[in-house]
This record gives C-alpha cells, structure tokens and sequence, in this order.
C-alpha cells in the first residue's frame, strides 16, 4: 500500500513537471529537457595563439548566416537544462555516493528537418530539383538528417553541448552541407549566386536517454538560417555599418595584408563578417591541400 502511494505521488510529481522517478514513464517534451539557447564562440588571443571561447555570459544567438562561399557546416552550441530532479537526494540515505542517479541524461543524436518558404526575391533556389541546375541536381535538396550529440546532464543543471546542426557529410551518400555549397555551382545557377538569399527554418529535437534506460526528449527548437553566397565577405575598408550588396561585394574585395590585431571569427562562414583577405588566405590554402571547394575568383581574384 505504501508503494503504490509513493509511485502515485511521483507520477503526480512528474506530471507536473517537477519531478521524474524511475518507476514512471517519461514524456518527450521540455518539462524534462529544455534547449534554453545557442551561445556562440568568441575569438581570443592568448599567448600568442586563437582560442575560441563558450561562455554561458554570453548573449544567445536566436538566429544564423551560413555563407556558402566559405564553408558547408554550421555549428550549434546549445546550452541544455536537464529539469529533472535528483533521485538520490529523494532516497536520504548514502548510498548516492556508490551509484549514478536515475535521473542523469546522457546526450545521444539530434533530429533535423528543413522548412522552406522559398526566397525573398525572385531567383530560384539552388535547394530545389529541377532541369534549371542541369541532370545533375534533378531532385531538390536533403531536408532531414541526424547527426550525434555527446554529454552527461545531471538533474537540475545545465550544459553547453555543441554539435553539426548543418554538418559536412551527415552520413556516406547524404553530403548535407557539401551537396548545398555545390548547387550555386550548377548550370544555370552559378551567375545568379551573388544575388541569392533564403531563409529556412531548421526544426531540430535532441534526445537522451536516462540512466534509468527511458528515453527523453526535448522541447521542438526552430532555428532560422540564412543561406546566401558571399554575404558575410566584408572588404577591409568598409565600415561595417554601412555594407555593400553580395552581389556588388566582390568589387571593392583586396588582397591586402591583414592588420595584426584582426582575430579570425572561430566559425568562418557562420554568424560573423570575415574580411576578404582573411577569406583569400584560407581558401588558397585549402586549394593547395585539396580541400573543399575552390576560391571564388570574384572575392578571390589571381594576383596580377
């Protein structure tokens, strides 16, 4: 009779949304795991070298850039708050000290799905299918994967967990951020990049699992991205408060030196501006190394 008491009471206790015991099931929604924000990384010199620091001081990111000129990934660092409530502070014996709580989350993969609602202007998207982009981009672009996510959550705190929310290559044969970055190379696309922005909604759900063996998963997140294609270049002698079109961006583009101060964004490509020069040098390098794509003669263009 006193058991049967005490399981009403926590399954009450959790409904609630303050409690979970181990004998009830769990729902999948926020009032166990919430993603409370993305914070993200600041450049910082120390000792001579970049270090790209998280901090939950931060001011969270509600939306993001992805410039497809410079990369085809996009990161996501979320601060995650396991709601739950320790089970062994609820047992008042010692025994916490020789086990793992029921309660603890550990981080297992994340669920992506891509809403559209097509461009803000009149160029086509490079994400549909189509015989505009030639045979080879026929069907429009991957709009779901799962990618991994790693950490242990103990009940009532928080922790920032990073992980691909565009990743380069989601699995062999799904080359997500990759397969997007070479649609603006298509036929029939590839003169009209400049001028291209769209915005989609990334619909993502990161699930857990307790130590109890439930599965838990947290609140829906819509994260809007913008996808353009040189948007984020910035020439160095521009104010950064009065910006010049992507499309027209490339012809103001040096090839100067980099000032000694200047401190790289620890994402290029996402979120922040990245001068031109800074864009150049890392592009010929990657060439040189075969990686990726090749620099874009416009913000790039051969030494003369």
């Amino acid at each position: 009779m006193h058991n049967t008491t005490g399981q009403r009471l926590g399954c009450a206790l959790l409904a609630a949304g303050l409690a979970a015991l181990a004998a009830c099931e769990q729902p999948g929604n926020a009032s166990v795991m919430a993603v409370e924000g993305n914070v993200v990384p600041q450049a910082l010199k120390v000792n001579g070298g970049l270090v790209c620091n998280y901090s939950a001081a931060q001011a969270f990111y509600g939306t993001a850039v992805v410039d497809l000129a410079q990369t085809t990934s996009l990161w996501y660092h979320a601060q995650i708050k396991n709601n739950l409530i320790s089970t062994n502070a609820i047992s008042g014996s010692n025994e916490q000290l020789l086990r793992n709580d029921h309660n603890t989350i550990t981080l297992k993969q994340v669920k992506v799905t891509m809403l559209r609602n097509g461009t803000t202007n009149k160029v086509i998207s490079p994400l549909d299918g189509g015989t505009k982009f030639g045979a080879t981009f026929k069907v429009p672009a991957v709009s779901s994967w799962t990618v991994p996510i790693a950490g242990l959550i103990t009940p009532g705190q928080k922790l920032n967990a990073g992980f691909w929310l565009i990743p380069h290559q989601d699995i062999p044969g799904a080359p997500v951020g990759a397969d997007f970055q070479a649609r603006f190379n298509a036929p029939g696309f590839a003169a009209e990049r400049y001028a291209y922005l769209e915005t989609v909604q990334l619909q993502f759900t990161i699930e857990g699992e307790t130590a109890a063996r439930k599965t838990v998963v947290a609140g829906e997140v819509l994260y809007p991205v913008t996808f353009c294609w040189g948007c984020l270049l910035l020439p160095m002698s521009m104010d950064s408060t009065n910006l010049t079109p992507p499309e027209e961006v490339w012809k103001t583009c040096p090839t100067s030196a980099l000032s000694a101060d200047f401190l790289p964004p620890c994402q290029q490509g996402n979120y922040e501006y990245t001068p031109c020069a800074h864009y150049c040098a890392t592009c010929k390098i990657n060439e040189f190394k075969k990686i990726g794509a090749k620099c874009d003669k416009k913000f790039c263009p051969d030494v003369q």
